[in-house]
């Protein structure tokens, strides 16, 4: 019997994009057949999504690039630790120290290796490249200025808003070595605190997007029409039964990929979205996103 992990790694969802449950959620949902903004405008676009640890951007982006050649995921973390871990990385120490306490280091190290890392995976890419995911980038305004001078400028800066109690429940059931309650709380606390200044930034540039997780009703309204639409002939391998906490991620994830879809294209908010009130950045203090996308679907 093969047995599933429900977590935010990438894995899960990536079993399921094999079966096909994942593109047919994609395909079906919000799928409107809208112009973009400025059709002409053929220029790759830089898009920032943050949230704290485990809150499912990894697993997002890295489906969203799955399911579309022309999506690259720039994960971030997976590049520093990648990075921490090499024997001739005259970085290895410094970075090591800062991933233990939740920190990406100097702009000008965290910069280069994303160009490297860009340049090399450019190299191999199946069709061109139209949408950059700085998966967890930037999180100061130095990094974001630095990146945009020798990179190029972030179209959106978009901040996944997920409860704290569903962010530790998630990392700890990632069994990586950095992952204990402790350390995930202080990690939560240092990106918080270290991330209100570019969200402010890009807020007052008119930039930055609050996406909340979607309402409960959305949910559940999707994982019935998973329920009656998807059959055992859909599944690999055959007639697997999706637990229903599996099923719930899935749906979350598909959902969370059609709102950042459509923020990146410029087309209208679907409905089923809660509203920011009650989120992290909600309140008007240091740090808070007033966003008119979000206005009218509380």
């Amino acid at each position: 019997m093969r047995y599933w992990t429900v977590s935010a790694n990438p894995t899960v969802i990536a079993s399921f994009h094999g079966a096909g449950l994942l593109q047919h959620f994609f395909g079906k949902i919000n799928r409107r057949q809208t112009t973009v903004t400025d059709p002409h405008d053929n220029k790759p676009k830089f898009f920032a999504i943050l949230g704290g640890p485990g809150s499912g951007k990894s697993t997002i982006c890295s489906s969203w690039a799955k399911m579309d050649n022309s999506v690259m995921h720039i994960a971030i973390g997976d590049i520093l630790r990648a990075e921490a871990q090499r024997p001739d990385s005259p970085y290895a120490d410094v970075l090591k120290a800062n991933l233990a306490k939740g920190a990406i280091g100097d702009p000008h190290m965290t910069v280069g290796l994303i160009k490297q890392h860009i340049i090399m995976t450019l190299k191999s890419a199946k069709a061109p490249i139209r949408t950059y995911l700085l998966d967890g980038f930037p999180r100061a305004k130095e990094s974001a200025e630095y990146f945009e001078k020798n990179i190029g400028p972030i179209s959106k800066l978009i901040f996944l808003d997920i409860p704290e109690t569903t962010m530790i429940e998630r990392c700890l059931l990632r069994n990586r070595a950095d992952d204990n309650e402790t350390a995930i709380r202080e990690r939560i606390h240092v990106y918080r605190t270290k991330s209100a200044d570019v969200i402010e930034h890009y807020t007052k540039a008119g930039k930055a997007v609050c996406v909340p997780q979607p309402c409960d009703s959305y949910i559940r309204l999707w994982m019935t029409f998973f329920r009656t639409t998807i059959g055992p002939q859909d599944l690999s391998p055959p007639g697997l039964l999706i637990p229903e906490a599996v099923l719930r991620e899935v749906t979350v994830c598909g959902l969370f990929i059609s709102r950042l879809g459509e923020i990146r294209d410029d087309l209208p908010l679907s409905s089923g979205w809660s509203g920011v009130e009650g989120s992290s950045l909600s309140g008007g203090g240091r740090g808070s996103v007033d966003v008119a996308d979000t206005k009218g679907n509380r």
